[in-house]
């Protein structure tokens, strides 16, 4: 399946904007559940909300993300990574918006759970998708283009509160850029790679698939069902000896792998272990610092504009670093720079030079991620 610099390019601008319209989502609960301020009216105000019961509202959303990262993930090697993707964004906007709606702490906890599983899904599957409709070269500038944009998402988060201070009309106009990206379900194909799964492992017929196929797809569908480079080299039932052949050798050489299958092998379980521990940490860090944007100073929407802004060099950074002086030194040196001035942050006694640091620390933790 040959996909042309133009489609690339419309394909990663649709799949970062959902990345953006994540952050956004998750990020607004940064002005929802500030302390008290008169700038903007906040639902720690409205409901007056004790600090363990705002701190577990604060929470729901992320506490949705732990759990819908795999349950659509899970979906989406049942189902495909299209339809996968997109029920996970327009359930997303339809929590994120009826956020809004909240009557108390507690409806407001269940629907940023509910949200929280959604996009937290949406972020997952789109970064699959997207990776696996990019070329070998070009994944390293997906995940790259991506990741600025979930940077920029914060910036955006902002901004929206700078010009909605009610936190309802903040949350209902944090769900509108999830609307862009649903509307790109006609534009973006389903993931070569998992068709090719389906018809080598049988789930999926190629002679069906053509029979079905309108005559301005039926090329694209030809293609997949026969030999490609980076979609499983999968042939049709249309195709010659030779080409029958090839796929029976193909499907006999390859085996389905399950997650108890991984468990089993100690050294990829071990190795599985350490790179969690790894994002545990990094995820610690990087949230810690971006969710305290309204403690480290009273400026609440420049800090979490420029939380969002060092971000765009540090990914820039990191690629470059990667590239250069190999993952492991790079990850190792970044993190323990980030820890370095994040603790100088928490010491200083001065705001203002607390957030120069934790905007620094902000800039090495980004880069690890």
């Amino acid at each position: 399946m040959t996909i042309t610099a133009a489609e690339y390019s419309l394909y990663l601008f649709f799949f970062s904007w959902c990345w953006l319209s994540v952050a956004v989502s998750a990020f607004t609960d940064v002005f929802v559940f500030a302390k008290e301020r008169r700038d903007i009216l906040t639902a720690t105000e409205e409901f007056r909300l004790n600090p363990s019961t705002r701190a577990a509202v604060y929470s729901s959303f992320y506490l949705g993300w732990l759990f819908g990262d795999p349950f659509f993930g899970w979906i989406a090697d049942k189902w495909g990574r299209h339809p996968s993707v997109y029920i996970a964004t327009a359930l997303g906007l339809i929590f994120q918006a009826s956020c809004a709606l909240a009557v108390g702490p507690y409806s407001l906890f269940s629907l940023r759970l509910f949200a929280g599983v959604c996009m937290g899904g949406a972020d997952l599957v789109a970064y699959v998708h997207c990776i696996e409709l990019s070329g070998v070269q070009q994944r390293a500038t997906s995940g790259s283009v991506m990741q600025c944009f979930f940077a920029c998402g914060l910036c955006l988060a902002a901004s929206f509160a700078v010009v909605f201070p009610d936190w309802r009309q903040l949350y209902f106009v944090a769900a509108l850029p999830t609307a862009l990206f649903i509307i790109s379900w006609w534009w973006i194909p389903e993931s070569p790679k998992w068709l090719a799964n389906q018809l080598r492992s049988g789930k999926l017929k190629g002679g069906e698939k053509l029979q079905h196929s309108k005559a301005e797809t039926a090329d694209q569908h030809r293609a997949l069902l026969h030999v490609t480079e980076e979609a499983g080299q999968v042939v049709g039932d249309g195709g010659s000896e030779d080409e029958k052949g090839h796929r029976n050798q193909t499907e006999n050489g390859d085996k389905e792998f399950t997650y108890s299958m991984l468990l089993k092998d100690s050294d990829t379980s071990q190795l599985l272990m350490t790179v969690c521990v790894v994002w545990l940490i990094g995820g610690f860090v990087y949230y810690g610092i971006t969710l305290s944007a309204g403690s480290i100073s009273k400026e609440i929407h420049l800090n979490m504009f420029l939380m969002g802004l060092v971000e765009i060099p540090a990914y820039v950074l990191s690629r470059y670093l990667a590239d250069t002086a190999g993952r492991k030194s790079s990850y190792i040196s970044l993190t323990l720079l980030a820890a370095f001035f994040c603790l100088v942050s928490w010491s200083y006694p001065r705001k203002g030079g607390r957030l120069l640091f934790a905007l620094v620390g902000k800039i090495f933790v980004s880069s690890c991620s």
